[in-house]
């Protein structure tokens, strides 16, 4: 697989990807003020950076088959996520520590995706998510608020969340070995297993 050349793409110590259309390549090594990726498509592929920057803005882009293994490290960093489709993603030994600037993740889609050892911790929230057909594995959550997501038909194993879990729509979702520690309110189980779910109130 071939390193994408994003030379081109950098004014001012920050780079925008803008309706764009990519595949097959790696994205690695990225180490910009600012990052922007907007409206485009990525397929087949492969994210692999250390951030150390400000910002990193996603919007209404679509991602098919990519892997994602990338760490979120600045505690100052501004992590915006918005109105993007996941497909046949994967998302691995992710993480992100950021306690500055309220990060969200909110209105995408993530349809048969694999999470798996990730670590998210700080003042983040994930609000209006479609979660379907995908497996999570080893999360530990610890940030502001689970608000409003949809999951059907998925998986989740030997996971922690810690925060507010509020309004969310859980259907035909296997748990096994999960923890919820916060605040639990107004959530809809439909037809899921529930043995291997445990929650703890705390404020």
């Amino acid at each position: 697989m071939l390193d994408f050349n994003f030379s081109e793409f950098i004014t001012n110590n920050k780079l925008i990807l803008d309706g764009k259309k990519l595949s097959n390549y790696r994205i690695s090594g990225i180490r910009k003020e600012s990052v922007e990726i907007k409206r485009c498509i990525m397929e087949n592929m492969v994210f692999e950076n250390d951030f150390e920057g400000d910002v990193v803005f996603i919007e209404e882009c679509t991602f098919i088959n990519c892997k994602f293994f990338d760490v979120f490290k600045r505690e100052e960093l501004l992590l915006l996520i918005m109105n993007n489709t996941f497909r046949n993603c994967i998302f691995e030994n992710v993480s992100y520590h950021g306690y500055i600037q309220q990060s969200e993740v909110v209105d995408s889609e993530f349809l048969n995706c694999v999470f798996k050892n990730i670590e998210i911790k700080g003042d983040i929230s994930f609000i209006n998510l479609n979660i379907q057909k995908s497996s999570v594995t080893s999360i530990y959550y610890e940030g502001n608020q689970i608000l409003g997501n949809e999951f059907v038909d998925v998986s989740i194993n030997d996971s922690i969340f810690k925060g507010a879990a509020i309004q969310n729509r859980i259907e035909k979702v296997y748990f096994r070995g999960v923890k919820l520690i916060g605040y639990n309110q107004d959530n809809e189980f439909i037809d899921s297993n529930t043995d291997g779910f445990i929650f703890i109130e705390e404020f």
